[in-house]
């Protein structure tokens, strides 16, 4: 079965989800050619959710993965659960060369549920605009968490910070009632449109042609 059919900027290459299999994989094809440039294996116990072009010769696969997180982080988000979904984004070459997460291996991120994909066809050759809260858990930090743009590799997948965005407020306590943890909850939600809003001036720079 296939799924997810994306074409690369210069029409020649398609990338698709081809779930025929016992297992989901990523599949590029040279029209041109017309041969098969890549397979990239997707985890089995990952799931596929999309698939777009940087440029002609990179492609981002979104997939999500579940992660029981514990009895102990039970009712942090306003929910009786401990299972919660984690999204990545991999950049995969029509090369066999491997695939790399972007932003999201730093120490700091391995916590945090995803990131947003803003811009992907920047001015900047191999390098995509993302955003996702930017927090400090070390003990000592005095740094509040911010919804936060960063430049991102490719080629590296590392990021840079561009701009921090909307600060949210510290941690509310999970012993103070369902109530709490859903201002806490909705405050997240605005704080990534206030941060999305105030990334306009990073967002022109990047997004000018290409010279």
């Amino acid at each position: 079965m296939t799924s997810d059919v994306s074409i690369s900027p210069d029409g020649n290459t398609l990338a698709w989800n081809d779930r025929s299999g016992p297992e989901s994989r990523v599949v590029m094809f040279d029209l041109q050619a017309r041969r098969y440039k890549r397979y990239l294996r997707i985890d089995p116990v990952a799931k596929f959710r999309s698939i777009t072009w940087v440029d002609n010769e990179t492609a981002l696969v979104t997939i999500s993965f579940t992660r029981d997180l514990g009895a102990h982080v039970v009712n942090w988000s306003g929910h009786d659960v401990r299972d919660w979904e984690f999204f990545r984004t991999i950049a995969a070459d029509t090369t066999n060369t491997p695939g790399r997460i972007l932003l999201m291996l730093d120490d700091r991120r391995k916590g945090i549920t995803g990131s947003d994909l803003v811009a992907w066809r920047t001015s900047k050759p191999k390098t995509v605009l993302m955003a996702t809260l930017d927090i400090d858990f070390r003990w000592e930090s005095q740094t509040p968490p911010a919804y936060s743009l960063f430049e991102v590799d490719t080629v590296t997948g590392k990021g840079r910070l561009l701009q921090r965005g909307h600060t949210l407020h510290p941690a509310v306590d999970c012993r103070r009632g369902r109530r709490a943890r859903r201002a806490q909850r909705m405050e997240l939600h605005h704080a990534r449109i206030r941060g999305a809003s105030s990334f306009r001036f990073e967002l022109a720079r990047y997004l000018s042609p290409r010279r």
